[in-house]
């Protein structure tokens, strides 16, 4: 839970929110209000590389004897950009469900599929999108550490009246 935690903190710190968690696994999102979302993305995805490889690539767990306390952690990051739908399903009384859908995630996905252990992949379109030079559709993004956008809170919590936020 530790590694969720401080890559959590990565994304929120970046501007950044957590469309969902699959597993092992988390989509995160930037919302474009002010055309640098997808800088901010790549700055995050090589700050949660980063942070995996100074502090997180390596934890102790509890196990049996004879089995091996030590595991080695990794990621993979795939990079998209594109539009996307913000929907919330469910029945309130019961559980709601915020999901995340389009040409985005889809685009992510398939930037994820082409990475492997210790790799940024990003999409010809988030690398254009940042203004950097794309080499090819889901190629390798390792360039230098590249400069953080401020981040933009998605919720400015002070636009909601007391009765809203009740």
């Amino acid at each position: 839970m530790l590694t969720f935690t401080g890559l959590v903190d990565v994304v929120h710190n970046m501007g950044g929110a957590i469309g969902h968690y699959y597993g092992d696994a988390m989509l995160v999102y930037f919302p474009d209000k002010d055309g640098l979302a997808a800088q901010r993305a790549l700055a995050c995805a090589q700050m949660m590389q980063q942070l995996m490889a100074a502090s997180l690539s390596r934890i102790v767990t509890n196990r049996p004897p004879g089995k091996d306390p030590i595991f080695d952690l990794t990621i993979k990051i795939g990079v998209g950009y594109g539009r996307c739908q913000e929907i919330i399903i469910g029945q309130p009384e019961r559980n709601l469900e915020f999901v995340l859908t389009g040409p985005a995630v889809d685009d992510a996905a398939q930037a994820e599929q082409h990475a492997t252990s210790g790799q940024i992949i990003a999409s010809l379109t988030a690398v254009a999108q940042a203004g950097l030079m794309p080499q090819a559709d889901y190629a390798l993004f390792d360039q230098p550490p590249i400069p953080q956008p401020p981040a933009v809170p998605i919720l400015d919590w002070s636009a909601y009246d007391k009765a809203a936020l009740a």
